[in-house]
C-alpha cells in the first residue's frame, strides 16, 4: 500500500496496533497472535473514542499476524463489538486475512453476518483491494 504520508500510530500493544491514515481518514489496526477479550475490548474502546471524535467512517482490520478468535471473542464481536463501532459512525471495515487458515476460518465466521446496522464488512486477502473497496464510495 502507498501512502503520501505514513499512517500515524495511535496506540501500540502487544497484542494490537491501532493507526490513522488522514489522508483517506481510514483507521487501521493489526491484531496479533490469540487475542484475549480484555484486549479485545480495550483496543475497540479506544477505537470507538476516536472514531467518534474525529468522523472515521473507514477501518482497515489487518489480520495477517492474528491467531484463532475465542469463542468468548467471536461472541463479544458479533453482539457489542461491531454495533459499538457502528453507533459512533463507522460505516466500512475492510478485514485483510490472516495467514493462519484456522484464524482465518474463526474471522470468517464472526464476518459471516456482512451488515451490522449501516456498518458494511468485507473480507480481503490484499491490501490493495481493501482500500479500494473502502474508498470506493
Amino acid at each position: 500500500m502507498h501512502f503520501n504520508t505514513p499512517p500515524k500510530i495511535l496506540l501500540q500493544e502487544s497484542f494490537s496496533e491501532v493507526s490513522f491514515d488522514e489522508e483517506h481518514k481510514v483507521i487501521i489496526t493489526k491484531w496479533k497472535g490469540a487475542l484475549a477479550l480484555e484486549q479485545v475490548r480495550s483496543t475497540l474502546d479506544f477505537k470507538t473514542d476516536f472514531i467518534r471524535e474525529h468522523g472515521v467512517r473507514n477501518n482497515l482490520n489487518d489480520h495477517t499476524e492474528l491467531k484463532v478468535l475465542s469463542p468468548e471473542v467471536q461472541q463479544y464481536l458479533v453482539e457489542e463489538g461491531h454495533f459499538s463501532l457502528e453507533r459512533v459512525g463507522l460505516r466500512k471495515i475492510a478485514v485483510k486475512l490472516a495467514k493462519d487458515i484456522f484464524a482465518q476460518a474463526t474471522v470468517r465466521r464472526v464476518n459471516k453476518i456482512e451488515k451490522y446496522g449501516q456498518l458494511e464488512i468485507e473480507v480481503f486477502s490484499n491490501y490493495e483491494d481493501a482500500y479500494a473497496w473502502l474508498l470506493g464510495g
